[in-house]
């Protein structure tokens, strides 16, 4: 592998992570996004990482970051909405989960049928 390869370090980061490793997902995800912060898989699963960590703060500015490169991805929402209700911030929380439902059902109206 490349060293400073962003999607192998981003996805290395992911795996590691889903594995509970997550030491070495930080390593991987933080060097991924300094090397293209603009990476949106490097800083949404960075983010989910800070998240599990119990760093919500943090996890919160990377999140908010994946939601300017992608806001129309439900996903980031509603990461978004579990952030802001574990800060006990009630009103983004709620805005949040508004909008990842109205993303969720503006991408089911479209997905062909059968799929």
């Amino acid at each position: 592998m490349k060293p400073d390869y962003v999607d192998a370090l981003a996805l290395s980061g992911a795996i590691r992570l889903d594995q509970g490793d997550f030491a070495e997902a930080e390593k991987s995800l933080r060097k991924a996004v300094s090397i293209n912060n603009k990476h949106y898989n490097a800083i949404y699963d960075l983010g989910r990482l800070l998240f599990k960590t119990k760093r919500g703060l943090e996890a919160l500015n990377y999140f908010q970051i994946a939601a300017k490169i992608k806001p129309d991805n439900p996903e980031v929402h509603y990461q978004l909405f579990l952030v802001y209700t574990r800060l006990k911030r009630k009103t983004e929380a709620d805005q949040e989960f508004e909008l990842f439902k109205q993303l969720t059902d503006k991408a089911a109206t479209q997905s062909p049928k059968g799929t």
